[in-house]
């Protein structure tokens, strides 16, 4: 038990955690279940259609099939996402106000980071403590992201992980070129 605060601490004074410390031990099952939007039946064919026409055939890259992976869970996940030019995917839940968040503002936010198998690496909703941050200072799926969003809205990021934690992983919570999921709720922005 000492020796896991002890890492805690180091993780968070080292910054090598930087979505925030305290994680639960990635090989336990989740608490809650990934976001399910609801998705009307008679739209279900269309997106699904949608959806397969962005895989690629016979992906060779590392990047490729990543992309193929985040996209297959779409589909099973009935995801209404849209590609953002960097390469990650997202979908807008919740629509805020005001004006979108930018490169250097000061934010804070609640969020939920799994894996594609449903299985939760960190959330800030179990410390019932947001996490405030500029952007800019975060991975690159997220800095990219929260652009997209503006206060009090929500979306999910499928980032793959040359946006994510690359080939280092993140310590013991995230292993080396592994694509994740997060939920986010954009809480607060104070502009630079």
């Amino acid at each position: 038990m000492k020796m896991k605060v002890f890492y805690k601490v180091c993780l968070i004074f080292t910054g090598i955690l930087v979505l925030g410390a305290c994680a639960e031990n990635s090989r336990k099952k989740p608490e809650q279940e990934p976001i399910k939007i609801d998705i009307p039946p008679e739209q279900e064919d269309d997106l699904l259609l949608r959806l397969s026409s962005k895989l690629i055939n016979n992906p060779t890259t590392q990047v490729d099939k990543e992309r193929n992976t985040l996209i297959e869970y779409a589909i099973d996940n009935l995801l209404d996402i849209q590609e953002a030019p960097q390469g990650f995917f997202y979908q807008i839940t919740q629509v805020g106000t005001g004006q979108n968040a930018k490169w250097g503002d000061y934010v804070t936010a609640h969020y939920k980071g799994y894996f594609l198998d449903g299985r939760v690496f960190d959330t800030s909703y179990k410390r019932n403590e947001p996490l405030s941050f500029y952007i800019g200072n975060m991975i690159a799926g997220w800095n990219d992201g929260l652009t997209l969003m503006n206060k009090n809205s929500k979306a999910i990021f499928l980032i793959p992980s040359h946006l994510a934690y690359n080939e280092k992983g993140l310590g013991k919570l995230v292993p080396p070129n592994t694509p994740l999921i997060f939920e986010v709720h954009l809480l607060e922005i104070e502009a630079k």
